[in-house]
């Protein structure tokens, strides 16, 4: 009797396991740049989220796992889409991860339809009363300064030093 050949290796997962490839925090008190507020408490949260690098709704990079929710933030767990197979896609993606492990990309911003507004006292600002979670965006420069990636898989956390160096400060959560 021939021996048995081996076994064929398993394909490598479709997305990066763990918890991540990176976490952090999206919109949080108090008001962003423009002044508008969403209330983390009563967004509508349908997941998995699409996770977009720069807002880009055409080119999706990955997706939001996790979401916890409290009143001056959420906390999020990303994955990073995970491609194997040669082509522009692969690069694509590639390239977005590499810009989030070396943290040229550090924000977070949400994409959302606002349900019920009011509008902030002495401000041009709106806030987001209630609201439906569309989106997560990797991006540059993030509206919310508080909106920002605490972790990246394979990296050590993002400490409170670091943070304060480039300006956020996270409010609450396990890194704060």
């Amino acid at each position: 009797m021939p021996p048995t050949p081996p076994a064929a290796p398993k394909p490598p997962p479709a997305y990066r396991v763990g918890t991540g490839p990176c976490a952090g925090t999206a919109p949080s008190t108090p008001a962003d740049r423009t002044d508008d507020l969403c209330a983390p408490t009563w967004a509508a949260c349908p997941l998995p989220l699409p996770l977009l690098g720069q807002h880009n709704s055409k080119e999706p990079i990955g997706w939001v796992r996790a979401a916890r929710i409290n009143e001056t933030q959420i906390e999020v767990d990303c994955e990073v889409a995970n491609i194997t197979e040669p082509g522009t896609l692969k690069d694509r993606i590639d390239t977005a991860w590499q810009t989030i492990k070396a943290k040229l990309v550090g924000g977070l911003s949400i994409g959302f339809n606002g349900i019920e507004t009011a509008q902030i006292e002495n401000s041009w600002g709106i806030k987001y009363l209630r609201w439906i979670w569309l989106e997560l965006s990797t991006v540059t420069i993030a509206a919310q300064t508080d909106a920002f990636i605490t972790s990246i898989a394979s990296s050590k956390a993002i400490d409170k030093e670091q943070r304060r160096a480039r300006g956020r400060v996270e409010i609450g959560g396990a890194n704060g």
